[in-house]
């Protein structure tokens, strides 16, 4: 026992020399100086082109408006297709068939309202068409009957009225009041449904008022213009959009008959607008760009005689 106390009394002091010893020596050696690379390459900024940055985001966002106009044109078309099918063979299917493109092309649309409210190509105080396609609320006796009204509307108007046309309709849009809706999404709604009196559901307007009550072919007239002027004004806000263009306007359109069809007849719509593509059927004229003339007699566009809009930018 006394012999290991005597060996810890002895190991203890050696200890605590190397200890010492070994940090004589780390005190002695050189500290290495750090380099300067390291902390210049942490504290540069990165080199950033804004402008071709400004470029690629506005191209990006142009391209994404683009996207989603194109979409609703071609949901808008298939409605269009149907509204076409249901006036030359008015029956419930047809007509059912009609309110459902009209739904799908209406959801595919709602997307495309964001690009509302900061003054671009939907809705500049110059000839911005927003209230040309989706005007609402609507005063639907402005366009057809009501509930204790059934001559109300441009519809039962024939004397006031005698064609219902692109033109007509356009010029009358909001004319008196913003709620004198006459063009859209919502007055094509109005006609295929009709007025809504059921708490349990949407209107119900019978076929009849396609085929043998009063003004049935001139309510089939107004569906199937209202119809083809949506279809051109969503057409004008594609070609506007299109990433690659930088000049718009109806001298890119191809040359097309434009035959109003009979307005005795709806039956005779879908062949006298067969040869009529939906695709720019509106042109503009220099005294207003958001109207339209459709010709008394078939003719021809004739490009050199149209306005041709400034080059459109979606920001």
């Amino acid at each position: 026992m006394q012999l290991n106390l005597r060996r810890a009394w002895i190991m203890v002091p050696g200890l605590a020399l190397c200890l010492a010893l070994g940090a004589i020596a780390c005190a002695s050696e050189p500290v290495p100086a750090p380099t300067a690379e390291p902390q210049a390459a942490m504290m540069e900024e990165p080199k950033v082109d804004v402008d071709a940055l400004k470029v690629e985001v506005v191209a990006h966002y142009a391209k994404g408006v683009h996207g989603l106009y194109a979409q609703s044109l071609a949901s808008a078309k298939v409605m269009d297709t149907a509204i076409d099918a249901f006036i030359a063979d008015p029956n419930p299917a047809s007509l059912e068939a009609a309110k459902r493109a009209w739904l799908r092309a209406r959801d595919d649309y709602g997307p495309t309202e964001v690009f509302r409210f900061y003054g671009g190509p939907i809705d500049n105080e110059e000839n911005g068409p927003e209230g040309l396609i989706n005007a609402w609320p609507m005063d639907e006796s402005y366009i057809d009957y009501v509930e204790g009204n059934p001559t109300a509307g441009i519809i039962n108007m024939p004397a006031e009225y005698p064609t219902i046309d692109a033109e007509l309709i356009i010029s009358l849009n909001e004319e008196g009041g913003e709620q004198n809706v006459s063009t859209g999404w919502h007055a094509i709604e109005f006609l295929l449904w009709g007025q809504d009196l059921n708490d349990g559901g949407p209107g119900d307007r019978p076929v009849e008022d396609f085929t043998t009550n009063d003004n049935a072919d001139r309510r089939a007239q107004y569906l199937a213009v209202a119809s083809d002027t949506l279809i051109g004004h969503l057409q004008d806000m594609v070609d506007n959009g299109h990433p690659a263009a930088t000049t718009t306007g109806p001298s890119s359109w191809p040359s097309r008959p434009m035959t109003p069809w009979s307005t005795s007849s709806p039956a005779l719509a879908p062949s006298a607008r067969a040869n009529w593509p939906v695709s720019g059927c509106l042109w503009r004229t220099p005294s207003d760009p958001r109207k339209t003339s459709i010709p008394a007699s078939p003719t021809t566009r004739s490009p050199t005689s149209w306005a041709t809009p400034s080059a459109c930018a979606w920001c």
